[in-house]
């Protein structure tokens, strides 16, 4: 009955990040990810001093942990798994694949499942589904018994997933492609290991981003990092986290030189539209074409 009464209109409000807040007469936002600050619109008061320490809390976790850095090139993708399995030294443990450098850039999803189930079952590991996003981003299970057999999730749950799949976090592997190394909450279990693909060019927020996918990391959940070869030069943890933030650096620097060129539009904007609203009642067709 109510959705009877609500009208829908075709045209699009055109608006950017910055004139959109500038529509509001008060706003309030909230970002999990607020590296880029600097670059909302001025009316937005960011606390910088009530997020500090945050990320970097992270990195002397894995510090801490100790986590370990290699080195191998892909260049085909079962051989490339069967070498990371057979370098890491919790290769039993492994329950996770996170992509932060697009590494399998060109291969589906689905493919790269299949590519974990054929290693799976090759070193007999326990486990019994591969999860994984489809072409539809949507959470799918591949078998490992039966590889052909897709569970469409659509859901993160974890009481749901186990339910549906019949097993717990410990007896699943996830991938997670470079898309979803942002945000994505899958349960993971207590004292997982996970594989995390990263490159020269990867950011500070993207690296800390898709160290947390595990949730658990600064409990008993641990973490390796695998570069190519030709960011060898990034043989610690603390070269290569100096390295994601002078990349971070850089790519801000930009971003703020755009973020400025868009709040100079948005002032010409918002002066147009005053002149247009103190056009009198009487001008009413000429506000509407000036409007336009």
């Amino acid at each position: 009955k109510i959705l009877k009464e609500i009208h829908q209109d075709s045209a699009i409000l055109q608006s950017n990040n910055i004139n959109h807040v500038a529509k509001y007469r008060s706003v309030q936002a909230i970002s999990g990810t607020p590296g880029n600050h600097s670059t909302y619109h001025q009316r937005l008061d960011y606390q910088l001093n009530s997020s500090k320490g945050t990320d970097h809390y992270i990195v002397e976790v894995i510090k801490h942990k100790q986590s370990p850095i290699s080195f191998l090139d892909f260049e085909k993708i079962d051989s490339f798994l069967k070498n990371i399995f057979n370098a890491s030294a919790k290769k039993d443990d492994i329950r996770a694949i996170i992509d932060i450098n697009a590494t399998f850039t060109g291969i589906s999803n689905a493919s790269v499942a299949k590519a974990l189930v054929n290693l799976i079952q090759e070193k007999s590991l326990k486990v019994s589904q591969v999860l994984y996003f489809n072409e539809d981003q949507i959470l799918c299970a591949m078998d490992v018994a039966r590889p052909e057999k897709i569970t469409v999730l659509a859901t993160s749950d974890e009481k749901e997933m186990n339910r549906m799949l019949g097993s717990t976090p410990q007896q699943r592997m996830t991938y997670y492609d470079q898309a979803h190394t942002l945000g994505t909450d899958i349960a993971q279990h207590s004292s997982a290991h996970s594989v995390c693909l990263v490159g020269d060019k990867v950011q500070f927020e993207e690296f800390i981003q898709g160290i947390l996918r595990k949730r658990k990391i600064s409990q008993e959940q641990t973490i390796e990092f695998v570069l190519p070869k030709r960011a060898s030069n990034l043989n610690s943890l603390e070269a290569l986290i100096l390295k994601c933030e002078e990349n971070e650096q850089r790519e801000r620097a930009e971003d703020n030189l755009v973020a400025a060129q868009t709040q100079m539009l948005d002032c010409l904007r918002r002066h147009c539209l005053d002149l247009i609203l103190e056009l009198p009642s009487e001008e009413a067709e000429k506000k509407a074409a000036l409007a336009l």
